[in-house]
C-alpha cells in the first residue's frame, strides 16, 4: 500500500473514533458510562482593593491591586487523566513488564492533579484622568494593569477520551491491520467499531487500562505547569469637546500578553533519527507526514522517526505563547444635531502573536507549529490581526410629525409621526492567513508554508481571468509565485524552510451597511406601537472568506468560493425582516 492510501486510511480511522467519541466513555474502574456527560468543575477566588485619590482639582489617581486564584479544573468523580511522562521520550519500563506509558486519573480521591496550582496572580493596576485647562472640555487620560485569564473549559472537556475512559479505536484496529497487513474496506472497520465490540482497555494486549503500550494514539495532553495566561495592557488617550455637540477622542492602546495558550506536538518525529534515516539512504520523500511514526512497522523505513509510536502525534497543551497589540483608535461623536445622531469609529492597529489560539485556528491553518522544535518560527501576525477598521453609526429622527416643529397637527402629524432610520456601517481590511505547500519538507510530520519564488506575479490575475475556474473571485495570490512542490516547476526544497513568516497573506477585507426603518405610533397615553423594517447587508455585498490556500490547489489557489455569513450562523446575503412591536 503506498503512502498516500495509508494517509487516506488514517484520516477514515480517525473519523470513525471521532464519530464513535460520544457515547463510548468508562469511569476509571472500567464500567460503561451510559453517555458522555462529565461533571467538570472549576473553582475560582478573587480578592481586590481599589481606591480613588483627587490630587488636585482637575486631576484624579485611580490605584488597586487585585489577586486572582483560578483553581485546576477537575471531573467530579475522578474521570480524567493525564500523562506525567514525556510523551516523546523512549517508553519507560511498566512494573508488569515491558516497556509503556501510564495515564494518571486525576481530581477528587486520585491524589493527582491535572496541572500544578497557581497562587502568584497579583494584578496591580493604576490609572489617572487630567483636564489641564479646568475648563471640563478637554480630557487626558492614561493607565496600564495587569490581568489574566483562566484555562478554558474546552481545552479541559477536549482531553476526557485519553486511556482509559475511552477505547482506543486507532489502537485496536489500525495498530492490528499494521501488524497483520490486512488493511480493512470502509465497511469492514465501521463493522469492527459496532459500540457493543468495544471493551474498557484502551491497549491491545491485556494490562491495565491505565497503562498503554502503544499503537499510534492521539492523546490530548496538559504540561504540568500550565498557569493563567495573563497579559500587561496600557492606554493613553485625548478626548475634547470640539463643540457642544461634537467630541473628538484619540486613544494609543496597547498590550503584551505572557503565559498565552497553545497546542505543540509532544510526540514530534526527532531531528537526529530524520538526520540518521537521511544519512541511511532513504530518500527525503519517504519521510513525510505519520509514516515517520509507523514506517518501520510496515517496512518502509529501517527504524521510525520518532522515539515510540505509541502516540501518533500528541495534542499537547501550554502555556508559552506570547503576544503584543498596538493600536490607535479615534472616534468622533455627533450629538443631538436637528435629529440626527452619529459616530465614527477608525483603528488601525497591529496584532502579533506565536500562538493566536489552540482550537479555533486561522481559516485554513492547522493547530500545531510548522514545527515543534523551531518555535521562533511560529512568531507572526495573529490570526485575528486587522490593520484598519471604520464602522459609522447613526440614528436620524426627522423634526416632523406629531410632537415635532413642523407638520405635527392633524392625520398629517401622525402619518409622520415617529419615524426613525438608524444603521451601522463597517469597513475593514481582510485577516491575514498562511499558504501551505503539499509536502511535509521539513519532515516534522506537518506541511511547511509555501516558499516564494518569483514574487512578482503575487498579485496577478491568473489567466484563467477573474471569475473562474468555477465562478470563484480571485482574492488571493497567484499560484505562479510559488514553489510548487512538484520537483518540476522547482526542486522540492527539502530541509530548508519556507521564507515567509506565519500568517504573511491577508484575505479580502468587509463592506457591509445594516440599516433599519421605523415607525413609532402612540396609541394611547401608555401604549405606543413600532413597526420596524430591517436590512442586513443593505447593498447585497459579498463578504468572502479566505481564498483556497494550499499550492497543491492548482488552478484554485486564490480563488475564494465562500462567503462569511451574520453572526447568528445565517447567511451574508442580504436580509430583509418586518417586526411589529407593542410596548405598554
Amino acid at each position: 500500500m503506498d503512502s498516500l492510501a495509508l494517509e487516506d486510511l488514517t484520516s477514515e480511522l480517525l473519523g470513525l473514533v471521532n464519530g464513535q467519541s460520544q457515547t463510548q466513555f468508562f469511569t476509571k474502574g472500567g464500567s460503561r458510562l451510559a453517555n458522555d456527560e462529565l461533571d467538570f468543575r472549576q473553582r475560582e477566588l478573587g480578592i481586590f482593593a481599589q481606591d480613588e485619590w483627587k490630587a488636585l482639582s482637575n486631576l484624579t489617581l485611580t490605584y488597586g491591586l487585585r489577586w486572582e486564584y483560578y483553581g485546576v479544573p477537575f471531573e467530579a468523580h475522578g474521570n480524567l487523566s493525564n500523562l506525567f511522562q514525556d510523551p516523546s521520550g523512549a517508553a519507560p519500563a511498566l512494573a508488569g513488564g515491558g516497556n509503556g506509558f501510564t495515564f494518571t486519573p486525576v481530581g477528587p480521591g486520585t491524589g493527582h492533579q491535572l496541572y500544578q496550582n497557581y497562587y502568584r496572580n497579583f494584578e496591580p493596576r493604576v490609572g489617572f484622568a487630567w483636564d489641564p485647562f479646568k475648563k471640563g472640555k478637554l480630557s487626558i487620560r492614561g493607565g496600564i494593569g495587569a490581568f489574566s485569564d483562566r484555562v478554558y473549559g474546552n481545552l479541559v472537556s477536549d482531553a476526557r477520551g485519553n486511556p482509559p475512559f475511552q477505547p482506543s479505536l486507532f489502537n485496536q484496529i489500525f495498530f492490528n491491520a499494521f501488524a497483520s497487513g490486512n488493511f480493512l474496506s470502509t465497511a469492514q472497520l465501521q463493522a469492527q467499531v459496532a459500540p457493543q465490540q468495544l471493551t474498557a482497555s484502551p491497549v491491545v494486549t491485556n494490562l491495565d487500562p491505565n497503562t498503554f503500550v502503544g499503537g499510534l494514539t492521539f492523546p490530548d495532553l496538559f504540561a504540568t505547569n500550565m498557569k493563567p495566561p495573563s497579559s500587561v495592557a496600557w492606554n493613553f488617550g485625548i478626548q475634547q469637546q470640539v463643540t457642544s455637540r461634537l467630541t473628538l477622542e484619540i486613544n494609543y492602546v496597547g498590550n503584551h500578553g505572557t503565559r498565552i495558550l497553545r497546542v505543540l506536538d509532544g510526540n514530534p518525529p526527532q531531528p537526529s533519527l530524520i538526520s540518521a534515516l537521511l544519512a541511511g539512504g532513504v530518500p527525503p520523500s519517504a519521510l513525510q507526514y505519520n509514516i515517520l511514526y509507523y514506517g518501520a512497522e510496515i517496512g518502509a523505513l529501517p527504524f521510525d522517526a520518532v522515539n515510540n509510536n505509541a502516540f501518533l502525534h500528541t495534542f499537547t497543551d501550554q502555556t508559552s505563547g506570547h503576544s503584543w497589540y498596538d493600536g490607535l483608535q479615534s472616534q468622533l461623536t455627533l450629538r443631538d444635531f436637528h435629529g440626527l445622531q452619529a459616530g465614527v469609529a477608525y483603528t488601525w492597529s497591529h496584532a502579533l502573536d506565536d500562538s493566536s489560539d489552540p482550537l479555533v485556528q486561522t481559516t485554513g491553518n492547522g493547530n500545531y507549529p510548522v514545527d515543534s522544535f523551531a518555535l521562533n518560527r511560529e512568531f507572526g501576525n495573529s490570526g485575528f490581526d486587522t490593520r484598519q477598521r471604520a464602522v459609522v453609526n447613526f440614528i436620524y429622527q426627522p423634526g416632523i410629525g406629531r410632537g415635532k416643529n413642523f407638520l405635527s397637527g392633524g392625520p398629517v402629524g401622525r402619518i409622520f409621526e415617529g419615524w426613525q432610520i438608524s444603521g451601522i456601517a463597517s469597513f475593514q481590511t481582510g485577516l491575514p492567513y498562511d499558504i501551505f505547500g503539499p509536502v511535509d519538507t521539513l519532515h516534522t510530520g506537518i506541511g511547511d508554508r509555501a516558499t516564494v519564488i518569483n514574487p512578482s506575479a503575487l498579485k496577478t490575475l491568473p489567466a484563467t481571468g477573474k471569475f473562474s475556474p468555477g465562478g470563484g473571485v480571485f482574492k488571493g495570490f497567484n499560484a505562479a509565485a510559488f514553489n510548487l512542490e512538484d520537483g518540476v516547476s522547482a526542486p522540492i526544497p527539502w530541509g530548508i524552510p519556507a521564507n515567509v513568516v506565519r500568517n504573511n497573506w491577508y484575505g479580502p477585507g468587509v463592506n457591509n451597511w445594516d440599516v433599519a426603518l421605523s415607525k413609532t405610533t402612540v396609541l394611547t397615553e401608555r401604549v405606543k406601537l413600532q413597526l420596524r423594517l430591517e436590512t442586513y447587508n443593505l447593498f447585497n455585498r459579498t463578504q468572502f472568506t479566505k481564498p483556497t490556500n494550499n499550492t497543491a490547489s492548482g488552478g484554485i489557489l486564490g480563488y475564494s468560493y465562500g462567503q462569511a455569513g451574520q453572526n447568528d450562523g445565517t447567511t451574508g446575503a442580504r436580509q430583509v425582516q418586518l417586526s411589529a412591536k407593542v410596548t405598554f
